[in-house]
Protein backbone atom coordinates (compact mmCIF):
# COMPACT_ATOMS: atom_id res chain seq x y z
CA UNK A 1 0.00 0.00 0.00
CA UNK A 2 1.44 3.36 -0.56
CA UNK A 3 -0.23 6.66 0.22
CA UNK A 4 0.43 9.71 -2.49
CA UNK A 5 -0.40 13.56 -1.66
CA UNK A 6 -1.44 15.34 -4.51
CA UNK A 7 -1.47 19.14 -5.02
CA UNK A 8 -3.73 20.56 -8.03
CA UNK A 9 -2.34 22.24 -11.12
CA UNK A 10 -3.93 24.95 -12.86
CA UNK A 11 -7.42 22.46 -12.43
CA UNK A 12 -9.04 20.96 -9.62
CA UNK A 13 -8.70 16.92 -10.63
CA UNK A 14 -12.00 14.96 -9.62
CA UNK A 15 -11.40 12.10 -8.27
CA UNK A 16 -13.94 9.69 -9.37
CA UNK A 17 -12.39 10.15 -12.82
CA UNK A 18 -9.11 9.23 -11.20
CA UNK A 19 -10.42 6.01 -9.93
CA UNK A 20 -12.11 4.85 -12.57
CA UNK A 21 -9.17 5.30 -14.47
CA UNK A 22 -6.49 3.96 -12.27
CA UNK A 23 -7.36 0.64 -10.78
CA UNK A 24 -4.80 0.97 -8.14
CA UNK A 25 -6.74 4.25 -6.28
CA UNK A 26 -8.26 2.61 -3.38
CA UNK A 27 -9.90 5.34 -1.27
CA UNK A 28 -9.15 9.31 -0.96
CA UNK A 29 -9.72 12.26 0.69
CA UNK A 30 -10.03 15.87 -0.04
CA UNK A 31 -7.56 17.67 1.66
CA UNK A 32 -7.06 21.82 2.81
CA UNK A 33 -3.55 22.40 3.88
CA UNK A 34 -0.44 21.96 1.62
CA UNK A 35 -1.89 18.91 -0.58
CA UNK A 36 -5.38 18.94 -2.21
CA UNK A 37 -5.46 14.97 -2.44
CA UNK A 38 -4.80 12.22 -0.53
CA UNK A 39 -5.02 9.00 -2.27
CA UNK A 40 -4.64 5.71 -0.78
CA UNK A 41 -3.03 3.02 -3.71
CA UNK A 42 -2.83 -0.79 -3.62
CA UNK A 43 -0.28 -1.04 -6.25
CA UNK A 44 1.60 -4.99 -6.82
CA UNK A 45 5.49 -3.72 -7.56
CA UNK A 46 7.50 -0.21 -7.92
CA UNK A 47 7.22 -0.28 -12.08
CA UNK A 48 3.15 -0.10 -11.22
CA UNK A 49 3.70 2.75 -8.45
CA UNK A 50 5.94 4.91 -10.91
CA UNK A 51 3.05 4.21 -13.93
CA UNK A 52 0.02 5.16 -11.21
CA UNK A 53 2.58 8.41 -10.67
CA UNK A 54 3.22 8.57 -13.69
CA UNK A 55 -0.58 9.07 -14.94
CA UNK A 56 -1.22 11.63 -11.77
CA UNK A 57 0.96 13.77 -13.45
CA UNK A 58 -0.46 13.64 -16.59
CA UNK A 59 -4.51 14.07 -14.98
CA UNK A 60 -3.06 17.07 -14.29
CA UNK A 61 -1.33 17.14 -10.81
CA UNK A 62 0.96 19.60 -10.19
CA UNK A 63 2.96 17.92 -7.45
CA UNK A 64 2.85 14.04 -6.29
CA UNK A 65 4.47 13.12 -3.33
CA UNK A 66 4.42 9.20 -2.64
CA UNK A 67 4.93 7.37 0.67
CA UNK A 68 5.03 3.83 1.18
CA UNK A 69 2.80 2.18 4.30
CA UNK A 70 5.23 0.16 6.22
CA UNK A 71 1.70 -1.33 8.73
CA UNK A 72 -1.77 -0.17 9.91
CA UNK A 73 -1.45 1.16 13.13
CA UNK A 74 -4.50 1.22 15.50
CA UNK A 75 -7.32 -0.99 15.87
CA UNK A 76 -9.37 -1.98 12.50
CA UNK A 77 -12.12 -1.31 12.41
CA UNK A 78 -15.21 -2.07 9.87
CA UNK A 79 -15.57 1.29 8.90
CA UNK A 80 -11.34 1.49 8.09
CA UNK A 81 -10.92 1.47 4.18
CA UNK A 82 -7.77 -0.16 4.98
CA UNK A 83 -9.73 -3.10 6.94
CA UNK A 84 -9.11 -7.13 5.86
CA UNK A 85 -12.65 -9.07 4.89
CA UNK A 86 -11.60 -11.15 8.84
CA UNK A 87 -11.40 -7.86 10.52
CA UNK A 88 -14.77 -6.90 9.08
CA UNK A 89 -16.80 -10.04 9.42
CA UNK A 90 -15.15 -11.63 13.01
CA UNK A 91 -15.49 -9.05 15.73
CA UNK A 92 -13.14 -11.30 17.87
CA UNK A 93 -10.50 -10.49 14.75
CA UNK A 94 -10.15 -7.42 16.67
CA UNK A 95 -11.41 -7.55 19.60
CA UNK A 96 -10.51 -10.18 22.13
CA UNK A 97 -13.53 -9.75 24.67
CA UNK A 98 -15.86 -10.29 21.83
CA UNK A 99 -14.51 -13.97 21.86
CA UNK A 100 -17.53 -16.65 23.69
CA UNK A 101 -16.19 -17.41 27.13
CA UNK A 102 -14.76 -21.14 26.97
CA UNK A 103 -15.92 -23.76 29.50
CA UNK A 104 -13.67 -24.78 32.20
CA UNK A 105 -15.66 -27.81 32.79
CA UNK A 106 -14.87 -31.10 30.71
Amino acid sequence: MAVARIVHGPLPMDFEQLAARIPAVQWGLALAGDADLELHLACTDRHELRAVTSALRRAGAARVQVELVLRHLGPVTATDPTATDSAVTDPTATDPAAAPARSTTP
